[in-house]
């Protein structure tokens, strides 16, 4: 019997295919050959790798096993992802700002002015967008920096959304 969910491991094999083809990046038919040579057995012909690896994918418990372990994947790194923070969105802003401001120096400094012009006016709205996010929260920068203000999903929230 096996399993729906796609939760248990299979025969080492479609295993390692499973694991291939839930990374991505490459062909059925790759997936096949590199999992028939991790296990020690020699690399079969291409036409053959396709074959078998379009029968292996349409099995139910493979494709359990490719869509388990890529939901996985996704919860993984969405636990990795740090929580957005006023202190950090400050921080975001203030650096957007200066890359830019150098970049637009550097453009003028070496003659292209038309590029310059182009990455002052994206200087200008990335102060436009920080402004924004304070009229929007109703708050100064000393407020924005205070720990016990809103964290910076609300403010996010607020920035992006254009309800009241």
């Amino acid at each position: 019997m096996t399993d729906a969910s796609g939760s248990s491991p299979l025969r080492e094999k479609y295993e390692i295919f499973a694991q291939r083809c839930a990374m991505g990046g490459e062909t059925l038919a790759d997936s096949w050959i590199e999992a028939t040579l991790a296990v020690g057995r020699p690399a079969p012909q291409r036409n053959s790798a396709q074959v078998s690896a379009s029968r292996a994918r349409k099995r139910d418990d493979v494709s359990a096993r490719i869509e388990f372990i890529r939901r996985e994947r996704v919860a993984a790194r969405d636990a990795e992802r740090l929580p957005v923070t006023r202190t950090a969105l400050i921080e975001l802003a203030e650096e957007t700002q200066r890359t830019l401001l150098q970049a637009a120096q550097t453009a003028s400094a070496i003659g292209n002015e038309a590029l310059a012009s182009k990455l002052r006016k994206l200087t200008s709205g990335a102060a436009s967008r920080f402004l924004r996010l304070q009229k929007k929260t109703g708050m100064a920068d000393a407020e924005l920096a205070r720990e016990d203000g809103p964290d910076g999903a609300t403010l996010l929230n607020r920035l992006l959304c254009d309800c009241a």
